[in-house]
């Protein structure tokens, strides 16, 4: 609430609708590009930008596109944000990992999909993904898959992708991985063995 009707200060709120087809629950917020893109619960998408200082007259939103995606926390990378999707056949137990970039050729946020040619590769339902940005690399946990972490690394030269690559990291039969981050370069699991963490 506005302490100051009269003075307006940064901690004030600011509201703004997000219109759609849909019912627009706000799932995710992701700074991106001078802005925030908006996911929401109902597979939209917004870009929220503003000229200048944040005011309601000054937010401009605008619908990029539709996904059905998973309520997995979307990563910024290099420039990108990464989410998962439902799988596009309509089975809800698979996902596809999707890149959420700028082309500046069409001059809109479009979507690669860097499951395409690795089209069965999630056997169960992704539940959690982290970044990696010095190696490039994201990284995938999956219900089921208890003792595997997929990995997905681009390389690029002048922002231009060169090689896109996918595997998979087997660990201990016995380890079932709880949760997956990272911290600085590296990656963090919250490993269960024997009932022990």
């Amino acid at each position: 609430y506005k302490e100051n009707e009269e003075q307006t200060a940064d901690g004030d709120p600011v509201t703004v609708a997000l219109t759609g087809a849909q019912v627009s629950i706000i799932g995710f917020m992701v700074p991106y590009r001078d802005g925030i893109q908006v996911f929401t619960k109902s597979g939209n998408i917004f870009e929220v930008k503003s000229s200048g200082p944040i005011t309601p007259s000054s937010l401009i939103v605008t619908p990029t596109m539709f996904y059905n995606f998973r309520p997995i926390r979307p990563t910024v990378m290099d420039g990108r944000i990464f989410f998962v999707a439902r799988d596009s056949g309509g089975d809800r137990t698979k996902g596809r990992l999707m890149e959420y970039v700028y082309d500046d050729v069409q001059a809109q946020n479009i979507a690669n999909d860097l499951t395409a040619h690795a089209a069965k590769l999630f056997d169960s339902l992704p539940i959690r993904m982290t970044t990696i940005p010095e190696l490039s690399m994201t990284l995938i946990l999956t219900t089921g898959d208890d003792d595997r972490l997929y990995v997905h690394r681009s390389f690029f030269i002048n922002n231009q992708r060169q090689q896109s690559a996918w595997t998979k990291y087997d660990f201990d039969s016995s380890y079932r991985i709880c949760d997956i981050a990272t911290h600085q370069s590296g990656l963090r699991m919250l490993v269960e063995k024997n009932s022990e963490y």
